[in-house]
């Protein structure tokens, strides 16, 4: 079902107020005001919120956000898909650079506030984020980050030499890794595009 109060938590959380939001997505802030109180706006204005606040449409058909909620992957439409734990893992390659959460946020090139939001709610990340990770980490094992398995880097030295043909079979394997990950995450849109042409066709957006 439609929710479009969360809108305001969503905002406060990015730091952003409705009357900025409003100018991003092209309206006047009283006709945002309107469209949260009526629970009712189109397809591509929703959308344009989204991409505004940094989340996907699927965030405004889920229960109200809570600053200190810590969201279920059994239950939470934002954390599905994945496994939980990846977030402990990123705990553990932050832990690598010595560093706190602004300051590794700062060198994935992302808001501080949007990746603290990710770590409460345990987000999904995304393509863009795992991207941003292996620019940190470019020799960062696949399995290990997304499935916990394995060692955490690929590379495998004994007695100061590298067992090259072994990495090369290993980088090999992470390649189709890599293609499962695209796959889930093309899943994702689609499974949240379905849900939102579902409310649609409901008449739940107007």
């Amino acid at each position: 079902m439609l929710n479009l109060n969360n809108i305001k938590n969503l905002s406060k959380k990015e730091g952003i107020t409705l009357r900025d939001l409003a100018k991003k997505i092209g309206i006047t802030e009283p006709g945002l005001h309107k469209m949260i109180s009526l629970n009712a706006t189109n397809t591509k204005t929703l959308t344009k919120i989204a991409t505004a606040l940094n989340v996907t449409e699927a965030e405004f058909f889920i229960k109200p956000y809570q600053e200190n909620e810590t969201a279920s992957p059994a239950t939470d439409k934002s954390a599905n898909y994945g496994d939980p734990n990846i977030w402990k893992r990123i705990g553990i390659l932050q832990a690598h650079k010595d560093v706190d959460q602004v300051g590794f946020s700062n060198l994935l090139k992302i808001s501080p506030k949007t990746y603290s939001a990710m770590r409460v709610r345990k987000t999904e990340p995304g393509f863009k984020f795992i991207k941003a990770i292996y620019r940190l980490f470019p020799k960062l094992n696949p399995s290990w980050l997304l499935y916990g398995e394995g060692n955490m880097m690929l590379d495998d030295k004994k007695n100061g030499k590298c067992d090259c043909e072994k990495n090369e079979l290993i980088i090999a394997n992470q390649h189709d890794l890599i293609i499962r990950l695209k796959a889930d995450l093309r899943l994702c849109h689609e499974r949240e595009a379905k849900l939102l042409r579902s409310e649609v066709k409901k008449g739940k957006v107007g």
